[in-house]
């Protein structure tokens, strides 16, 4: 894809595919966008959705989503921070921009959501579609100062992105943990059974579920999707995706070498043929990778995006 991380990516109206993903150049930071015409294997840039001073402002977490009109939204949160890199930040926001163009330009549509308390921040947001059009956007809302307790939330929009709902929290409400880095896939076209994915830290228990029968309007049936044997390990930023009947939950973590060099995890996933409430055995897809998105390609092709020391890149899963 080219220099950087935390690689997202959705289907252009034409067919083919457009990533976001964080690049850096002297002192700034960009979210890059990139094209590729033959299902993730080429890319090329062709534009930019944000840039802002490094030292100042914090652009990541973008995610990509195709609405049916063919307007490409992203979300990503862009945080002011008083220095690079020392977790100063003391405003934070989620930002969503659209493309009419197929992703080459881009303007400024809307602030779904704002935190003006060091500490309370706001990640990780991810956009879909509800079945009776509307818009879903999953995001991580810190709920304590002192880091140890975090929420997933959605909120919705009724016209394409402008204007939001209330929160909803739809998993951490009730426990004292840091749930985050949701995503969510819905278990085949029209159904209204979709499942989510996030990480549950402070202490971390590993990759967890929930499940909605509802079109998100409702969620429970929390279990455990992956915890790793290894005593020590970690695993953490979940996705999601269904393709030919299966789900497929991809992570990253350092089971194999407990580096605490989040830039040496591999990214791994494992699979559910019965609608979660199993997983299969893991599977390595990348080492050294991390921050992996999924898209699926075709009924038997899902792309594994992550960012490693070669940059943000794609690798293709054969699921049969």
């Amino acid at each position: 894809m080219g220099s950087g991380t935390y690689p997202r990516a959705t289907f252009r109206a034409d067919g083919s595919i457009l990533s976001c993903f964080t690049t850096f150049s002297g002192s700034n930071t960009i979210l890059t966008v990139a094209s590729s015409a033959d299902g993730g294997a080429a890319w090329t840039v062709i534009g930019s959705v944000a840039t802002g001073v490094t030292q100042t402002h914090d652009l990541d977490n973008c995610n990509v989503h195709t609405l049916p009109s063919g307007r490409i939204l992203a979300a990503f949160r862009n945080h002011d921070q008083l220095a690079e890199g020392n977790s100063s930040w003391y405003y934070y926001r989620i930002v969503i921009s659209y493309s009419d163009d197929g992703g080459v330009t881009w303007s400024y549509l809307s602030t779904p959501r704002t935190s003006a308390t060091k500490g309370l921040g706001l990640w990780e947001p991810f956009l879909m579609d509800a079945l009776d059009g509307s818009l879903m956007l999953y995001y991580s809302y810190e709920t304590s100062t002192t880091g140890d307790d975090q929420d997933s939330i959605l909120i919705t929009s009724t016209d394409g992105g402008v204007t939001w709902s209330a929160d909803q929290t739809i998993s951490g409400a009730n426990i004292t943990c840091r749930d985050g880095m949701v995503g969510v896939a819905r278990l085949g076209t029209g159904t209204s059974t979709l499942v989510a994915v996030f990480e549950s830290l402070d202490p971390d228990t590993g990759i967890h579920a929930i499940t909605s029968t509802d079109d998100g309007a409702t969620w429970g049936d929390r279990r455990v999707v992956y915890a790793s044997s290894v005593s020590g390990a970690d695993q953490g930023a979940p996705q999601i995706a269904y393709i030919n009947g299966q789900l497929v939950v991809s992570f990253q973590t350092n089971e194999d070498t407990l580096t605490t060099v989040t830039a040496d995890w591999d990214v791994k996933v494992v699979v559910s043929t019965d609608s979660g409430v199993t997983w299969g055995e893991k599977t390595t897809v990348v080492d050294s990778c991390n921050w992996a998105g999924e898209l699926t390609v075709d009924d038997q092709h899902l792309l594994v995006m992550c960012g490693g020391a070669g940059g943000a890149m794609a690798q293709t899963m054969l699921v049969s």
